[in-house]
């Protein structure tokens, strides 16, 4: 039996105002809600996306 690695990828939105987060969420599903939140926050301040991944081993 191989065990296997797999890679689960998320979006991370963040809005801060004079260096204080004001919105911060992470979204696990497709990415266009994110992209939303993002596009919907920039005018509001500093807004950054990031695409994040965690891991873990299937048997």
């Amino acid at each position: 039996m191989r065990e296997e690695t797999k890679h689960t990828y998320y979006w991370v939105v963040e809005a801060t105002d004079n260096g204080k987060v004001i919105f911060r969420k992470e979204y696990h599903d497709k990415e266009g809600k994110a992209f939303r939140a993002y596009n919907s926050l920039k005018s509001k301040g500093t807004v950054s996306i990031q695409r994040k991944w965690h891991q873990r081993n299937v048997a």
